[in-house]
């Protein structure tokens, strides 16, 4: 989507440090980002890590933010809690199991069987099958019956039938997880 690029700064707009020309980035851009030399504000820019390669830097922007708001920001992860991630393969749900492990998280994912390798490496506990088993009986059971207290999941309606059931105190589904709307439930019960 053109959302993110990495390179190398050519020149600086008024005010900003001149002494950055030349040094490697990660910028965030809101389009355009296809392109040979974009401009992006100086607050969108940080600094590439060494060990990453221009299209690791690349990736990192929309992937790991995503999942950062998700899990983070919006759903508040705790060590000692359970996720669920849907399609745990893919970018934001591998940054997702990265951020999970990092805050001491147990982590249930349905990552398609090629990924699984991969999803064990950035921090799956326990895989799911989705392919060869009804994966809310399984989540029930590894979870001895609890559920999870956050769900990720860019599928939506496909699995929100079941969702309810998974959270450790459900109350409504949303994709972003059951936290979030057991405090908005929570705000709304205790009005006059």
């Amino acid at each position: 989507m053109g959302y993110e690029v990495s390179g190398v700064i050519e020149a600086v707009g008024e005010g900003v440090d001149p002494g950055i020309v030349g040094e490697p980035v990660i910028a965030m851009t809101r389009f355009g980002g296809q392109a040979e030399l974009v401009c992006v504000p100086d607050a969108q820019v940080f600094e590439k890590p060494a060990e990453l390669s221009f299209e690791q830097g690349a990736a990192l922007p929309v992937n790991y933010l995503t999942a950062w708001a998700l899990i983070v920001t919006m759903g508040g992860l705790r060590a000692d809690e359970s996720i669920l991630i849907h399609n745990a393969g893919g970018g934001v749900g591998l940054a997702a199991l990265e951020i999970a492990r990092h805050i001491g998280a147990k982590t249930l994912a349905q990552p398609a069987p090629e990924s699984t390798n991969s999803s064990r490496e950035r921090g799956l506990d326990h895989p799911i099958d989705y392919r060869d088993q009804d994966w809310l009986p399984v989540l029930m059971d590894l979870t001895e019956g609890r559920g999870v207290e956050l769900i990720i999941d860019p599928l939506g309606e496909t699995a929100g039938s079941k969702a309810i059931a998974l959270c450790a105190a459900p109350v409504a589904w949303e994709c972003l997880g059951c936290r979030w709307l057991r405090h908005q439930a929570s705000k709304e019960n205790s009005k006059p």
